[in-house]
């Protein structure tokens, strides 16, 4: 009578320890999973998905002064709530989100990056799904993934920005070569590669037009980096050092405000291709692709054209104002698959010189 009564205690508290799980997971926001939502091809269907699971996870590498008001404006139009995640440039999403799938922990439902070899890196991973929304329809179709695995969102240039109260057009450095110049020594900043997709691309760019001596030059010119490319822009802004080679948009939000930064145009400028992208398994699929969706609306566009002074590949968006048409410059011309392949080496051969 006593081994029967203990096997109904034992059966008790293997029944309560289950509920108590069972509760446990209960608590998590996967509101997409425990319903099962779907993604569908009809936009209407996908709305009133997204909705039902009424969030967005959202890793980013933008401009929060930019973002965080387009957010609260996303939110109140359509009810979604966004919970934002600015980590830092597109390296620093990147890691984050490899680290969290590698764990079998996907919590991101979009990130944005700020070079479209970071999106292609994911891809080769199989770590993105595919997607189709209104909006990107609008892509200019040399900018458009013809597998739909990513969305470019915006054109960044990287050009030489200066100090105009130290330095004018003619005197500040003109093309990239010039920083090498002794006459720059200890004067110019740079974010650092391990945080700025755009940092990588850049200095891939000067291997590829210049070789290594190049680089070797720009160590012996004392050539200095800064954690993210924002400080280093603002250090310029206060006359720290009067030269930062630099994404514009950071420069342009400071103009905005009354910095003294201007910037020369270099030949075979660098410019990064800022993309969306949506993982597998994202907790709240079809509210990921609304957001992305809005991302690439008019309003949004020609926002952050004014805002930011990047370039739009949305049809029908208006250009920047203050800085010359993309069609004016000579764009340096990638070669997305060698960078891909040889991003690790480059960051870390940059590394060795640079110390």
């Amino acid at each position: 009578m006593k081994r029967y009564s203990r096997c109904i205690y034992l059966l008790c508290v293997f029944l309560l320890a289950l509920a108590l799980i069972a509760g446990c997971g209960g608590t998590k926001d996967s509101s997409a999973k425990k319903e099962g939502i779907p993604v569908s091809d009809d936009w209407n269907k996908v709305m009133e998905a997204a909705k039902k699971e009424g969030k967005v996870v959202l890793y980013s590498s933008g401009s929060p002064a930019f973002e965080e008001p387009m957010i609260k404006k996303f939110e109140e139009q359509y009810g979604i709530k966004v919970e934002y995640n600015r980590l830092g440039g597109g390296e620093m999403v990147i890691k984050k989100f490899e680290t969290e799938v590698k764990a079998g922990q996907n919590l991101a439902d979009g990130l944005t990056l700020t070079d479209a070899t970071l999106a292609l890196y994911a891809v080769k991973n199989g770590w993105l799904d595919k997607a189709k929304t209104p909006n990107t329809e609008k892509i200019l179709p040399q900018f458009k993934d013809k597998e739909g695995f990513y969305f470019v969102t915006a054109l960044i240039p990287q050009p030489i920005i200066y100090n105009n109260k130290m330095l004018s057009s003619d005197t500040a450095p003109k093309n990239y070569q010039d920083l090498a110049d002794p006459k720059w020594k200890g004067k110019v900043l740079m974010g650092s590669p391990e945080n700025a997709g755009t940092s990588v691309l850049t200095i891939a760019a000067w291997v590829d037009l210049y070789k290594w001596d190049f680089i070797n030059k720009l160590k012996q010119n004392e050539l200095t980096e800064m954690n993210k490319q924002a400080e280093a822009v603002q250090a310029v802004s206060r006359g720290e050092k009067p030269v930062v080679v630099a994404s514009y948009s950071w420069a342009a939000q400071m103009i905005k405000q009354g910095a003294p930064l201007s910037a020369n145009w270099p030949e075979n400028i660098v410019v990064s291709k800022n993309v969306y992208v949506i993982p597998k398994n994202a907790p709240h699929p079809n509210a990921a692709r609304v957001f992305m969706d809005y991302c690439l609306s008019q309003g949004y566009q020609n926002t952050m054209v004014k805002a930011l002074n990047l370039y739009s590949v949305v049809e029908g968006t208006q250009a920047p104002e203050g800085v010359p048409k993309i069609t004016e410059l000579k764009v340096y011309q990638e070669d997305s698959k060698t960078l891909l392949e040889k991003r690790g080496e480059i960051v870390q051969k940059w590394r060795s010189i640079m110390g």
